[in-house]
């Protein structure tokens, strides 16, 4: 959601396997979605060994999604590196089996830990009787010993309450996992960054900042709605975004597209081209195309017409029939649609259009 241009911490609702999910966001930080929130009192037998989601629904106090919700935000947000909060204290955890998989079952294995949260993982966490644990000390780095006064450990089952944090006292500290994408891992260990581990504390390095900076757009103007399209312009420091998105009506062999032109002059650069994509409102087919190189542009016209396939997560799914220069819609309805350009270090003269359009018909341009 950073990327569609989410701002404000709080509340939002998505799309999770069909069903209206409501979870509480941190935008300020890159854009991390809590998938998990366990407070000092909770029994760890109320969220481990449990799959299913607790208290659906609700964002604040104890609540967990399912393991399949959290897989598949993981999924959508391009990352299955977890931001882990015991006591306050930040690490990074993740799954090496089961195609990094979360799961709340004890026993599963392949678990690690980041304890100074700079993607470079140092301990095993796989203690027999735990969801996770990195005790008794299990080095990934010979140069570290997996520090055993700042072990945590996540769901025991038994009668202890919060979760284990040794450097905060030991069990009853609050906790919570959340999902996140590459730019919000980036987010947490810039945040973190010089920190000793077990030393990035959440309350400093997190609540207590500015808005993590993202390049391209911050202030947006919108422009008028044309056929359930909206369009949006920023500016940046070296550059700006363009963005047309909004809501369609497509029918069964209707063909959508996207075009840009750009007037270039001196060298410019533009940063993920591309990011596009639609959905089928209440239904889960729909399209992600996305360019993720940069691209070094001098004196030149350069003209993109056509949506390419994607590369890694994003994929064409079930219910929409690929064409070279667009996409041909299979099964009518509502679609949610937004694609985007960001350009950087750019000529005073230099002039962009980015539009979008159903059976060659524009729909709207800016």
């Amino acid at each position: 959601m950073r990327l569609d241009g989410a701002e404000a911490d709080g509340q939002y609702d998505i799309w999770v396997a069909d069903q209206m999910v409501r979870v509480y966001c941190d935008m300020t930080n890159g854009g991390w979605t809590r998938a998990v929130n366990i407070l000092s009192t909770t029994p760890t037998a109320q969220y481990s060994d449990i799959p299913d989601a607790v208290t659906f629904g609700k964002t604040s106090g104890f609540y967990k999604l399912s393991d399949q919700q959290i897989n598949l935000i993981a999924e959508d947000a391009g990352s299955k590196t977890f931001l882990y909060v015991g006591g306050n204290v930040v690490y990074f955890v993740r799954r090496v089996s089961d195609n990094g998989q979360f799961t709340s079952l004890r026993n599963q294995g392949g678990w690690e830990t980041d304890r100074n949260v700079d993607g470079v993982f140092d301990c095993k966490a796989d203690r027999i009787g735990f969801v996770f644990s990195d005790y008794p000390p299990n080095s990934l780095d010979s140069t570290y010993d997996c520090d055993v006064d700042i072990q945590t450990t996540f769901g025991s089952g038994g009668s202890d309450s919060g979760v284990y944090m040794a450097n905060r006292g030991g069990w009853g500290q609050a906790g919570s996992i959340w999902v996140g994408g590459p730019l919000s891992i980036n987010a947490a260990i810039t945040r973190c960054a010089g920190k000793a581990h077990g030393r990035c504390d959440y309350r400093q390095s997190f609540r207590s900042v500015e808005p993590y900076p993202i390049r391209g757009a911050k202030a947006q103007i919108s422009k008028a709605a044309k056929n359930g399209l909206y369009a949006s312009q920023g500016l940046g420091k070296a550059g700006g975004s363009l963005s047309v998105y909004g809501m369609l009506f497509l029918r069964s062999s209707d063909f959508l597209e996207v075009s840009t032109n750009f007037q270039a002059h001196g060298t410019w650069y533009a940063g993920r081209s591309f990011d596009y994509g639609c959905h089928l409102v209440g239904v889960t087919p729909g399209f992600h195309a996305e360019s993720t190189s940069i691209s070094a542009k001098t004196h030149s016209l350069f003209k993109f017409h056509g949506w390419n396939n994607g590369i890694g997560t994003q994929k064409i799914k079930d219910g929409l029939a690929l064409t070279y220069s667009g996409y041909t819609i299979v099964q009518a309805g509502y679609f949610v649609c937004a694609t985007s350009l960001r350009f950087d270090l750019i000529g005073a003269a230099s002039s962009f259009r980015i539009s979008m359009s159903v059976n060659s018909r524009r729909g709207l341009n800016i």
